[in-house]
């Protein structure tokens, strides 16, 4: 997220990365305003009606926010942790697309279910991060499928085998998770919908 903002390309592993370690660092000051030194402090404030107290207890507040939302987003992507991780370490990128479905489905739980990670801005990222890690796959790929194809070429007067076309795969792949992820999005939408269409029977049982 903080490469995103700062111009860069980063992969999904990022993302991953930059909630676990968000969520150690805010455990760590959580932890520290919880102890005894500070709650006595804090009560010394309470008590003489101090300036200090509100602006004080409303940080303590935000950070106990702060640290759920972080628990709770690295919670829900490690399940993403697997196929993000074959997608970095990929050798045979046609492969990818066979682990599209399973993932856009994870994706959507994760938005139907998580407290945090549900908003439009939190998935965007999400999936503009693994645009960039597949746009840098199909870069790998395509520098390899290139130099086979020269490798192949004889220097003699034999006729060249015809060159690995790199881009027809790439085209494949990203055209595949583009209409995962529109499906997907979609059929969650419609879930949400038809759960707020429900209400509960008021009243008893005739």
């Amino acid at each position: 997220m903080q490469a995103l903002k700062a111009g860069g390309n980063p992969g999904p592993l990022a993302e991953m990365e930059f909630w676990r370690s968000k969520a150690t660092n805010l455990l760590s000051v959580q932890e520290q305003l919880q102890s005894d030194k500070v709650r006595k402090v804090v009560r010394v404030l309470e008590f003489t009606k101090s300036t200090y107290f509100p602006p004080f207890n409303r940080l303590i507040k935000e950070v106990g926010t702060a640290c759920a939302e972080a628990n709770d987003n690295a919670k829900h992507l490690r399940a993403l942790d697997n196929f993000f991780s074959r997608m970095h370490a990929c050798e045979s990128f046609p492969t990818l697309a066979a682990e599209f479905r399973p993932t856009m489905h994870a994706i959507v739980l994760i938005w139907k279910h998580s407290r945090f990670y549900n908003t439009p801005a939190r998935l965007a990222t999400l999936v503009r991060e693994i645009c960039n890690e597949l746009i840098d796959q199909a870069r790998k790929y395509g520098a390899r499928a290139s130099a086979h194809s020269r490798a192949l070429r004889s220097p003699a007067r034999t006729r060249a085998p015809r060159p690995v076309r790199p881009g027809r795969s790439g085209v494949q792949v990203r055209g595949c998770a583009r209409r995962l992820c529109v499906r997907r999005v979609r059929r969650g939408r419609s879930d949400r919908r038809d759960a707020a269409r429900v209400r509960p029977v008021q009243g008893g049982l005739l």
